[in-house]
């Protein structure tokens, strides 16, 4: 379900770029198309599960590591967190 939001995070940003309602710092920071192609239907099926894609701008990478990690520490952090005994009177 994170990877699904962090995809969908990404997707959103890259609509609001597409949009110019975000800026386009780099364009394109990696292109893997000629591996795994968006109109494939592998591609097809990452970009729907995952919100992948061939080449990502600056701020989608941005936005999808830094909701993986923000979310990902918060689940670490609440399952690692003990939980304290009800209070007696």
């Amino acid at each position: 379900m994170i990877l699904f939001a962090a995809g969908l995070l990404a997707h959103g940003v890259h609509e609001l770029q597409e949009a110019t309602l975000l800026p386009i710092v780099v364009e394109h920071v990696w292109d893997v198309n000629h591996v795994v192609d968006e109109g494939s239907t592998v591609g097809a099926f990452l970009k729907a599960l995952l919100g992948y894609n061939g080449n990502p701008s600056l701020l989608e990478v941005i936005g999808y590591l830094g909701y993986l990690t923000i979310v990902g520490l918060a689940n670490v952090r609440g399952w690692r967190r003990p939980v304290r005994a009800a209070a007696t009177a």
